[in-house]
């Protein structure tokens, strides 16, 4: 039997070679030396693999390294001047399936921390570990598939942020210290998935944060700083929600230190067959 097997692998060889896609894997790099912009807008496209963003050197403006399977396709790495907007990532060629598991991929982004960006990270399944602390950060729009993916903000935000949005799909994330991210509105969109947004970290004083949460089928885990005065609007179906360190005051629900808190974080919470539980971080 063991033979008639080894046999029957070695004549089927030739033709299972030529029914899996071919992998051409190629590596390239693009960067840029910060001269004299006053910002830039980054925008990364990744289908699948494993990305890394984190803060570069100050005078390089961003700095890219790329592996990437020329079989399936094509390198997008270019700076427009005139724009000042980065591009980097990798497009589809035309014809080739993009739904390949493809863990060799890779890109690798540096970004200045001295330059004000608006970030725009749209990337499909694989592995995605961004550092964003100490860069600064006008606006963040993360778009995600089913991608495992962990976010920080290990430093404080060196600039006014106006916005952080999430739209992912099947996903497993975790994100860490959205309050040095210092985003006065924060937007969710999540169809299902195992999920932390872990709002601890040095928020603005004297600051309102609106976070408008939807969630479609999964478990989400809210970690809240206990000096910051938190109010909650839930709109749930078929969902559990822990209300434990909040009381009802009409329609919302709020933390005891609500009115007298500094820093008020005001949630906008929709879920369907999901679970949201809250975990109070000193």
């Amino acid at each position: 039997m063991t033979t008639r097997i080894a046999t029957l692998a070695i004549a089927l060889g030739p033709a299972l070679a030529g029914a899996l896609p071919a992998q051409d894997y190629r590596i390239t790099s693009s960067s840029r030396q910060h001269v004299a912009e006053a910002d830039m807008t980054v925008h990364v496209t990744f289908a699948v693999g494993r990305l890394q963003v984190k803060p570069g050197p100050a005078d390089v403006l961003y700095r890219a390294r790329l592996r990437y399977d020329a079989e399936a396709f094509e390198p997008a790495m270019r700076y427009d001047a005139s724009s000042r907007r980065v591009r980097v990532g990798v497009e589809g060629l035309r014809g080739r399936s993009l739904d390949q598991d493809k863990p060799e991929q890779r890109l690798d982004l540096e970004l200045s921390p001295v330059v004000p960006a608006m970030l725009e990270l749209h990337y499909g399944a694989g592995i995605a570990d961004l550092e964003l602390g100490g860069l600064s950060l006008r606006r963040i729009d993360v778009k995600a598939g089913a991608a495992e993916s962990v976010i920080r903000f290990s430093e404080p935000n060196r600039g006014t942020c106006e916005s952080l949005t999430f739209q992912v799909g099947a996903i497993q994330l975790r994100t860490e210290h959205l309050g040095n991210a210092g985003c006065r509105r924060i937007e969710f969109k999540g169809a299902a998935g195992d999920i932390t947004l872990d709002f601890t970290g040095a928020w603005p004083e004297n600051s309102t944060i609106n976070a408008d949460l939807s969630v479609g089928l999964g478990a989400v885990v809210l970690r809240l700083p206990e000096s910051a005065g938190v109010s909650m609007d839930v709109d749930r179906f078929l969902a559990s929600f822990d209300r434990s360190g909040l009381r009802k005051r009409g329609t919302r629900y709020y933390s005891a230190n609500y009115d007298e808190a500094s820093v008020k974080l005001d949630f906008r919470v929709t879920t369907v067959l999901g679970n949201i539980e809250l975990q109070w971080e000193k």
